[in-house]
């Protein structure tokens, strides 16, 4: 069993044949390899471009043809590139 914050777990959690509930996992990193889809759609209050580049600068990506590049994989991978 594990103990977070008077948390019991009793499962094992894995990302990639690593348990991430351990104190060796550095959490930050863990963070920007997991993410969330949620059903409704909340969007920053910026343009569609800059919504999923956002995470791409802050990764330090910054030259504008990667991201358009990165942007328009992203939108044909989720069939909206059209819309």
């Amino acid at each position: 069993m594990t103990y977070i914050l008077g948390i019991i777990m009793k499962e094992k959690y894995f990302l990639r044949e690593r348990v991430i509930f351990s104190e060796e996992i550095d959490v930050i990193d863990l963070r920007s390899r997991i993410g969330m889809v949620f059903q409704k759609p909340t969007p920053f209050p910026m343009s569609i471009f800059d919504n999923i580049a956002y995470g791409l600068r802050l990764k330090g990506i910054k030259k504008i043809s990667d991201l358009s590049e990165r942007v328009e994989k992203a939108l044909n991978h989720a069939a909206l590139w059209g819309e």
